[in-house]
């Protein structure tokens, strides 16, 4: 949601009234909501409470949050990260709901027959930023293989702020930037290092998703709406639901081709039945 200067606060009431009239079960956010990362460790309770206030109209729909990369739980910060985490576990407690007891930074959701997976794409990463320091972690792998392994729904999806590594380490992109380091187990010269830098992790994360039928990913950061597919997953940028953006330009840039890119602002509703899942761009 990005609440800084690039929301609009029109705008982005009109995308609240219009998610509530869709009525929905529940509300995954993708990252830099509560953008704890631009605070002091002092003025960050002050800013999780204007959030707090300012998603007062979705008051009474479950909201999960994901980790992005505005607030403030990166893994080479540790007391930052620290300090970030528990205020946002205080003002935002849903966050770990159904999910992981170790952290809430990580989490799945049950509802309807649906997995929905909430993966954390900062709490580990290291420094100095390059590619393979992308990194769920291992403790964060190993439970997605484990949630994955056991899960029976008929619908599974992914919900990231980012994909790992990517482009100028600025990791822009979705299906253009699958195939590489953690994600898609290539370096950037297009040759296969998994298994020199992760040598006990079962496949890189993009082969496990395939391997367990996951439907799609849902990712943010680059203030769009695009769908892709890379070996029947769908890969789905979301726009910013509170800007003004009318052009797609800089898609290229940040790593998008396809023939299906808007621009924010809005939001994507999933209709889910027996017979299908069907998502819908809703833009302001």
């Amino acid at each position: 949601m990005h609440f800084d200067v690039k929301t609009n606060s029109a705008v982005i009431d009109q995308t609240f009234e219009n998610i509530v009239s869709k009525d929905p079960e529940l509300i995954i956010d993708l990252g830099d909501t509560l953008m704890l990362g631009e605070c002091i460790n002092s003025d960050m309770a002050n800013q999780a409470f204007s959030v707090q206030q300012r998603l007062k109209p979705l008051q009474g729909i479950p909201m999960y949050l994901v980790t992005g990369n505005h607030d403030g739980e990166m893994g080479f910060m540790p007391n930052k990260q620290a300090q970030a985490q528990m205020v946002r576990n205080e003002y935002f407690p849903n966050h770990s709901a159904n999910g992981n007891t170790e952290t809430a930074n990580y989490y799945a959701v049950k509802e309807g027959g649906s997995l929905f997976i909430v993966l954390d794409a900062y709490s580990a990463l290291a420094e100095p930023r390059n590619g393979w320091n992308d990194t769920l972690g291992a403790e964060q792998y190993m439970w997605l293989e484990e949630v994955l392994e056991e899960s029976d729904e008929e619908n599974k999806f992914v919900f990231i702020h980012n994909l790992l590594g990517g482009k100028r380490n600025e990791r822009r992109g979705g299906v253009s930037i699958a195939h590489l380091y953690e994600w898609g187990g290539e370096n950037a010269h297009g040759e296969e290092e998994f298994k020199e830098y992760r040598p006990d992790f079962a496949m890189p994360i993009h082969s496990l998703l395939v391997e367990h039928q996951v439907d799609a990913v849902f990712h943010g950061h680059d203030h769009l709406y695009a769908v892709e597919e890379k070996d029947d997953v769908l890969y789905v940028a979301v726009p910013q639901p509170g800007t003004e953006r009318k052009t797609t330009r800089g898609a290229v840039e940040k790593g998008y081709f396809g023939d299906v890119i808007y621009p924010s602002a809005g939001f994507i509703n999933l209709l889910i039945s027996e017979d299908a899942v069907v998502g819908q761009y809703l833009p302001f």
